[in-house]
């Protein structure tokens, strides 16, 4: 299975963040003085249209995990704006609902864990964790929710008669499984993935992304995919956004990053990609130097140290997202303006 490309032109658009901003405070001392702050999240923008896939990948430590956990309002958003487009209120900042809005929007927006071993709940049942999203909103009754969670065993593959058993009876990719009923419950219209095929078997992985495919195509669902992995981005995104530091470098088309990446960083993950032939280079080829401090990002560019193409207005100047082509924006000052620099 391939994915299908979604045409952008009259598309709607389902998610539209602004300026996202996620800061933790560094703490010293026995007055819990704040000193500081880990940028995680830094003035993070793009778009998301109904229907689409979006990866979002980055070396560990970029912050593509916490964009997404701020997106769904499962941390508290520092600055910037969330949009969301409800069913029936339309678009909506989700950063500042509260109370029965932010429920509403918990119903349509759900999360789909890294680690099916450490997202359920070893005391409960498989009934009592798939259902549970339908108890704390109060949907249905009784009844109503035994048929719903039984009928979402059925959709993801499971067998009904799984629904007494306990989350140590089943392998990885039968936990991610359920990991999935559970998200999908409530009917919600926006998933955000969080690595979830990194802690299976590669065997497992393909069953599952093929199966999140299907589930996108059958509910007309909307992913957020993030991972680390990029062939496993070039199987299932529609766009891919690339992240360093806590911003993005790079989001466009997923052939155009694939293809023709046009930012440093970019072009190096694409050679760092592993190639399956005895006979050519084997890849591995990364950037020199290891991701910096968010605590302490570079001036400038945060890739500036690590790029081979800097210039000296990339220590200086902090380079904005410009836009390259189509549904393709960069941010790096060998787009755009200024142009009259030497280096260019």
């Amino acid at each position: 299975m391939t994915t299908t490309t979604v045409p952008t032109q009259g598309r709607e658009v389902l998610l539209n963040v602004e300026m996202l901003r996620k800061y933790f405070p560094i703490e010293r001392g026995f007055f819990k003085r704040v000193v500081g702050h880990v940028r995680a999240v830094d003035d993070v923008s793009f778009h998301i249209y109904r229907g689409e896939t979006v990866g979002l990948v980055g070396e560990t430590g970029c912050g593509k995990t916490t964009c997404g956990m701020t997106v769904l309002r499962g941390l508290p958003v520092t600055a910037g704006k969330v949009e969301f487009r409800f069913r029936d209120l339309g678009n909506v900042d989700v950063t500042r609902i509260e109370g029965d809005q932010l429920k509403h929007y918990r119903r349509e927006a759900q999360m789909i864990f890294q680690d099916p071993y450490s997202s359920l709940n070893p005391r409960m049942t498989v009934r009592e964790i798939v259902a549970e999203p339908l108890v704390i909103n109060r949907i249905g009754s009784a009844r109503e929710q035994e048929e719903r969670v039984a009928h979402m065993m059925k959709i993801v593959g499971l067998d009904k008669r799984y629904l007494r058993r306990y989350p140590h009876a089943f392998s990885g990719g039968q936990r991610q499984r359920i990991s999935i009923a559970r998200a999908l419950v409530v009917n919600p219209s926006f998933l955000v993935a969080d690595e979830p095929t990194s802690a299976l078997d590669v065997s497992i992985q393909a069953q599952i992304l093929n199966l999140m495919m299907e589930l996108q195509e059958q509910f007309g669902l909307t992913y957020l995919f993030i991972s680390h992995n990029l062939s496993v981005v070039k199987y299932m995104a529609h766009r891919v956004g690339i992240m360093y530091l806590g911003r993005l470098a790079e989001i466009g088309e997923k052939a155009a990053i694939f293809e023709a990446p046009r930012h440093p960083y970019t072009q190096a993950l694409m050679r760092a990609i592993p190639i399956a032939d005895p006979d050519q280079p084997s890849g591995l080829q990364s950037a020199p130097g290891e991701i910096g401090n968010p605590a302490n990002p570079p001036p400038g560019c945060a890739f500036h140290p690590r790029c081979d193409r800097r210039m000296e207005i990339c220590s200086q100047v902090r380079p904005e997202l410009v836009q390259v082509g189509a549904e393709h924006d960069v941010a790096c000052h060998l787009y755009g303006e200024p142009t009259t620099l030497s280096d260019r």
